[in-house]
């Protein structure tokens, strides 16, 4: 029943596949070789791909049947060692055991000799075939001994003097004998179709499939038993010549679906990789589109704001959508450890941070209230900027009360190695129509098993599906970094804790003010944004020198720029991709060139 199963599994793989025209496929016909090289891929590479996905199976068939054949081969003259055959019978069993035996070692305990799997396993089974062969010679000749002299020895003796009754009985025992031992050996021969079908098509199978019904006839002619009565041979024989032809078709059959689907996995698989790439490359040019846009944008409004008092209506509504803008700039510098952390590729870099400096960063323009001391400590900042920013964006997004109740608190305590413990404490006053937060919704929160009000948000819902939470959680793993969000009452607190090193200032003291620049300085600047001009132009004109010259409407003003930059230039400003409708010129060629 095992080997039935084997068998269905590996010669009936084609299923309902229409294999009438396979052959002439031109998939099949520009990738692979001709039938007589056992449709080798012409790639060798893709070839020993295509090897290793049977690989598996191929070696626990293969090991399956080395230890049936031992046993068989083993067992056999053993359970006959009471007839005292003549020494030739058991050692007729010896060359059998002895492929068997070898295979198995050789494919078990060298894994560098799996690669060449396929003519181990025909030159095994081809040697079987042969063995078999020359089982039937030796055993035939040793039964029918063992009857004319134990079994039937007073007939013979009876029958001695007549010669027409004596070989009429040796040639009755002869055919008896000889179909009996063969029939048997045919038998066992099964155990080579359903390695040879487990192996599948290939050039060394192939010839093994060929060569196994001659060579097993051949060993069989040895015997002049066997050559007196030819006419019992030919039943069988054709029945096993029969065999190794369907056998031969189906090897073939299951090889071309094989290798067909393989072709179309690994095109697919390639068109995949290519899709992927080509979506990682959009989504990169995307991610550097919104990071400019977003500058130029938080720019224009800077400069609207730097032309209008602090109390005309809308001043601080324009200053929320710089802050807006700048968290989003902040999230696109962020992409790359985005990305490395869903690919769980991401690795920790610590780096000396200045704790005041970069809290003021991430709360700049929220009007939040905030302690912080003032050290110098090794984090990974964008792991620590990604809690803290969709922290500090959940308390205001779900919060009530002005921005002044959100309140940011974080202390330093030492921990007796030199370390610090260092803790984020965020307070807001939550929303009343929010759900409570409970330890086991704050659990399925931290997960991303509930969305809004307890249940999941589908990605086009308008409410909060709680991704915030999620990649907080999901970069505080990576800091090993401990999270609680809890709630007393309508007081909302969230804390983050993280055992840090304290660290060298990466920066030395900045010098005194060392007076104002030259008033002949010379500045010149090119950019293709007309934001991005609009705004380095005002900021210099008013805190650098009055002689600032921009270029960068089109790329006719690049070798203008050149010229000025050589004549009178002392500062020079470029971006290095000035993208225009025509050509792109980079900043580092201008340079060259200056």
């Amino acid at each position: 029943i095992f080997f039935r199963v084997q068998f269905n599994f590996f010669c009936a793989m084609p299923g309902q596949m229409d294999m009438s025209n396979m052959e002439n496929d031109p998939l099949l016909l520009s990738e692979c070789r001709s039938f007589w090289k056992g449709y080798r891929f012409h790639d060798t590479e893709k070839e020993q791909q295509f090897q290793n996905l049977y690989l598996p199976d191929l070696l626990r068939f293969c090991q399956v049947w080395c230890v049936i054949n031992v046993a068989f081969d083993t067992v056999q003259p053993l359970a006959n060692t009471a007839y005292g055959f003549s020494p030739a019978f058991y050692l007729a069993h010896v060359p059998g055991i002895a492929t068997a035996l070898g295979l198995l070692i050789l494919v078990s305990c060298f894994p560098s000799n799996r690669r060449h799997i396929l003519f181990w396993v025909s030159a095994a089974t081809f040697l079987t075939a042969a063995s078999r062969g020359l089982l039937v010679h030796f055993q035939s000749e040793a039964l029918i001994g063992y009857s004319l002299q134990d079994e039937l020895g007073e007939v013979a003796k009876e029958v001695s003097n007549n010669k027409v009754a004596m070989d009429q009985l040796e040639s009755f025992l002869g055919q008896r004998t000889i179909i009996s031992v063969l029939n048997a050996q045919l038998a066992q021969g099964v155990l080579n179709f359903l390695l040879l079908a487990c192996a599948g098509f290939a050039q060394s199978t192939l010839w093994s499939c060929v060569l196994q019904p001659v060579v097993f006839l051949g060993a069989l002619l040895m015997s002049a038993d066997v050559r007196r009565n030819l006419f019992l041979l030919i039943f069988p024989c054709a029945g096993f010549f029969l065999v190794f032809v369907v056998l031969l078709l189906r090897m073939r059959s299951d090889s071309l679906t094989r290798r067909r689907m393989f072709i179309l996995q690994r095109y697919f698989r390639e068109a995949l990789d290519k899709a992927v790439d080509s979506s990682r490359k959009a989504d990169s040019v995307l991610n550097h589109t919104l990071n400019n846009t977003m500058a130029e944008a938080a720019g224009l409004i800077e400069l609207f704001l730097d032309k209008v008092q602090s109390g005309v209506p809308m001043y601080s509504e324009l200053h929320s959508a710089t802050v807006c803008l700048q968290r989003g700039m902040r999230a696109c510098r962020h992409r790359r450890v985005i990305v490395q952390m869903a690919a769980g590729q991401y690795e920790l870099a610590l780096e000396p941070v200045r704790l005041a400096e970069f809290v003021g960063e991430l709360v700049a323009g929220t009007g939040m209230q905030v302690q912080v001391p003032n050290c110098v400590l090794l984090l990974d900042t964008a792991l620590c900027s990604l809690v803290l920013d969709n922290a500090i964006s959940n308390a205001f997004r779900h919060g009530t009360s002005p921005e002044s109740a959100v309140h940011l608190a974080v202390t330093t305590t030492p921990t007796g190695d030199g370390r610090l413990r260092l803790c984020f404490a965020l307070t807001n006053q939550v929303s009343p129509t929010k759900p409570v937060l409970t330890k086991d919704f704050v659990a399925r929160a931290w997960q991303g098993t509930d969305g809004a009000h307890g249940r999941q948000a589908p990605a086009h819902s308008p409410m909060s599906n709680g991704i915030g939470l999620q990649q907080a959680f999901s970069s505080s793993k990576l800091h090993d970094m401990a999270l609680h969000l809890t709630q007393d009452g309508t007081e909302a607190r969230f804390t983050a804790r993280v055992i840090a090193s304290v660290a060298a200032d990466p920066e030395p003291p900045r010098p005194a003010d060392p007076g104002p620049f030259p008033p002949d300085l010379h500045i010149c600047v090119i950019d293709d944004s007309e934001g991005s001009r609009q705004l380095l132009q005002h900021h210099l004109l008013h805190r650098v020198t009055p002689h600032v010259h921009v270029f960068g409407e089109s790329v006719r003003d690049v070798e203008p720029f050149i010229k000025r930059t050589m004549a009178v230039a002392h500062i020079a400003v470029l971006d290095q991709n000035l993208e225009y409708a025509s050509v792109t010129v980079l900043g580092t060629d201008i340079i060259a060139a200056l």
